[in-house]
């Protein structure tokens, strides 16, 4: 019996140390660390050292300094900061300015090393005089296409001293305080000194601290008096650019390159220089003038030389080498066309638009429509006016619920350098009641004697249908392919039937808008919504 017990005791024994757990180590840590002291005290007056000390309950570390440190107003250079244990080691430039507040907002950027724990916006404020100035503005950004509120972007406020233009101050100058949007497009900026102030939002891509040509731009239209007016809002949106200039030059083929401009300019000629026979020379701009197509129709021609000019502040020489450029046999090059606009969603009597790579010669060919696979008529395709004979329509009485396929046969098409097309194919479906949505739309809030545009667009804002209006009322979309949209209410002040961005150099503001959420247009369904302006 002893025998059996002592068997049974060395069993358990062996079982409990084949089993043993590693220990727990307790909760997981998810304080972020602590600032015990700082030398000198936060915040500091009459302050003019050049080190900063933070010290923390535990040991440091610094993440993406770079993108999450705001130091207003800027310092002469940026300061150099390290983590070091359990503290912060801030060294300061020299000249800092007299009686200013700084603040150093470190954003995230300070977390313990094991967890990564982040304190959230962590200030030291210090004055290099004998009070630490208290006032702030703060507000929202929005991008004025979109409504839709704008992180990351910059607010700058810059003093009125000594201003001569506060139009370019944006483009120029670096702020005197600065701040950016959270994730929710609001700022705020604190600790400023009293005084009156031109107040900007931008993106600042290249964190240089100015507005550049391809960055979204907002502007109030007054001078901002602290302490008083403490809220600001923005719409920001690209600006009108003041200077045009060549931007690109593109060789696309043998026989033709593009000349683009940075912006839409309607002054910009182009002449022919040298040698070059005029009557051989086509050019076309596209439908927004900032585009130009050069073709040639001297397939000798080895360079062509132009001119590009304004009459005012543009002018620019381009030298093109032609007769290369394709790795093709000639006997293989082949005339392109492409499917411009098909008829599926819009009036029926619209025709198919296709636009040829180059200009037409000669057209010898029908275009054959097939209803599903049989084949109701052959028709030839109408040129365009003002297209320099590279766009034609397929015109048709097209009938809806109906499948159609368009058939353009091979050497249908000529152009001026005797290439000829292959054969292209389109199909599409005219849209009907039951395949395709209606969206009414209740339009309440407008103002007499104005003129509004009611948009219909896509999710990213792009225009497919617009409506003019002057009156509050129910208006209608109709045979809606089923999609998500967006409907647009644009106050059209300057009356050119498109939403207008802003304008500094005109102290001129992005047009107003009002904006749905996203709508889903299902088919054979009726959608409603309301719209208001205000």
């Amino acid at each position: 019996m002893k025998r059996l017990a002592l068997l049974v005791f060395i069993a358990l024994f062996v079982a409990s140390c084949a089993n043993k757990v590693a220990p727990t180590g307790g909760e997981k840590d998810i304080k972020p660390p602590v600032v015990k002291e700082s030398e000198p005290a936060n915040p500091a007056i009459d302050f003019h050292g050049r080190e900063i000390k933070l010290k923390f309950d535990e040991y440091v570390q610094l993440t993406d300094l770079n993108g999450q440190l705001l130091i207003s107003p800027l310092m002469p250079s940026t300061p150099e900061i390290k983590a070091m244990k359990k503290e912060i080691l801030i060294k300061l430039p020299d000249s800092l300015r007299e009686n200013t507040t700084y603040t150093i907002n470190f954003g995230k950027s300070i977390a313990d090393i094991h967890e990564s724990n982040a304190i959230e916006n962590y200030k030291f404020i210090f004055s290099t005089g004998t009070i630490i100035d208290s006032l702030f503005i703060q507000g929202t950004v929005r991008n004025a296409k979109n409504n839709e509120s704008l992180k990351s972007i910059s607010v700058m406020m810059y003093r009125n001293e000594g201003v001569t233009n506060a139009d370019s101050l944006v483009f120029t100058k670096r702020p005197d305080y600065f701040s950016k949007t959270d994730e929710k497009g609001a700022f705020n900026i604190s600790n400023v000194a009293a005084g009156t102030y031109y107040v900007f939002a931008f993106e600042d891509k290249n964190n240089d601290y100015k507005c550049g040509e391809d960055e979204l731009l907002g502007f109030v239209d007054r001078m901002i008096q602290l302490p008083g007016e403490a809220n600001v809002d923005f719409k920001c949106s690209m600006q009108d650019l003041p200077i045009v200039r060549v931007a690109k030059v593109s060789k696309k083929d043998r026989f033709y390159f593009s000349v683009g401009l940075n912006k839409p300019d309607t002054t910009v000629n182009v002449e022919e220089l040298g040698l070059v026979d005029k009557s051989k020379i086509i050019q076309e701009w596209n439908v927004n003038h900032d585009t130009l197509m050069v073709f040639t129709n001297d397939t000798l021609q080895e360079s062509i030389k132009l001119r590009v000019f304004d009459g005012k502040s543009l002018s620019d020489t381009i030298d093109m080498k032609m007769g290369s450029g394709t790795s093709k046999k000639k006997e293989q090059e082949k005339l392109n066309l492409f499917v411009y606009q098909t008829p599926e969603s819009s009036d029926t009597t619209k025709g198919l638009m296709i636009k040829s790579e180059h200009p037409i010669k000669a057209n010898k060919g029908f275009a054959y429509i097939y209803r599903d696979t049989l084949l109701v008529d052959s028709v030839t395709p109408s040129m365009s006016k003002g297209e320099n004979q590279r766009a034609f329509y397929v015109n048709y009485k097209w009938k809806r619920g109906e499948q159609y396929r368009v058939m353009i046969p091979s050497g249908a098409f000529t152009d001026i350098y005797g290439l000829t097309n292959d054969t292209l194919y389109k199909s599409f479906a005219m849209t009907t009641d039951r395949l395709s949505g209606v969206l009414i739309v209740k339009v309440r809030g407008l103002f007499p004697d104005k003129k509004y545009l009611l948009q219909l667009t896509s999710e990213k804002i792009e225009v497919i249908r617009q409506l003019e209006i002057v009156a509050d009322g129910d208006y209608k979309f109709e045979y809606i392919n089923p999609s998500n949209y967006k409907v647009r209410l644009v106050d059209d002040q300057d009356q050119n039937k498109e939403w207008t961005p802003g304008n500094i150099r005109k102290r001129q503001q992005p047009e107003r808008i009002a904006i749905s959420d996203n709508l889903q247009v299902r088919a054979n369904w009726e959608l409603e919504t309301e719209i208001t302006i205000q």
